[in-house]
């Protein structure tokens, strides 16, 4: 083998630290295969699965309000007077409120 100059010795570091640092940028920041993107696409199923949880707890209780009005008459009364302003048969009301 024979020995580099300090020149060439300089230019060879110079390129291999060139090297070294395109590669890294390349790995960081490459469109399909990076460092950044899975990073990104770690952060958003995490927030997919954030969400699901979120509507699985949601559809939960969606399930046990529609079991209560399906079996509880009581409940499906308070229902109908709280949210339709159902009356019960032969009952009345007043309203009291002002006149615009």
């Amino acid at each position: 083998m024979l020995p580099y100059s300090p020149a060439q010795k300089k230019i060879l570091l110079v390129c291999s630290i060139l090297l070294a640092l395109l590669l890294a940028g390349w790995i960081l920041f490459a469109p399909s295969h990076s460092t950044l993107t899975y990073y990104r696409t770690q952060k958003n199923l995490e927030a997919t699965q954030n969400y699901n949880a979120r509507l699985e707890r949601e559809n939960k209780g969606l399930q046990e309000e529609i079991d209560r009005i399906e079996n509880d008459p009581a409940y499906l009364e308070e229902v109908g007077r709280s949210q339709f302003g159902l009356l019960k048969k032969d009952e009345v009301v007043y309203d009291f409120g002002k006149k615009k």
